[in-house]
């Protein structure tokens, strides 16, 4: 889709990350942006490979679980429970 505004491929996985990592500044600590800046640029690279929006979702969704798994789902998580 956005190939006439970045012709490099390189440039649109880039791009893409880095809106990624934008998008979890709403959990407002310093973890979460850059490491969704290493995811990003992952998920982008399989769509870019791919052009398969579903395979780049289950390895989000994968990822996701595994980041919970190892204990930093404390840093993607906005629970509505303070205190």
């Amino acid at each position: 889709r956005y190939a006439s505004l970045l012709p490099n491929a390189a440039a649109r996985i880039l791009v893409s990350a880095i809106a990624f990592a934008l998008a979890h500044i709403v959990f407002m600590n310093w973890i979460a942006p850059p490491l969704s800046l290493l995811g990003g640029l992952l998920f982008a690279w399989t769509y870019e490979r791919t052009r398969s929006a579903l395979a780049a979702g289950v390895q989000h969704a994968l990822f996701g679980q595994w980041i919970f798994t190892v204990g930093l789902g404390w840093y993607f998580y906005a629970g509505s429970v303070t205190g």
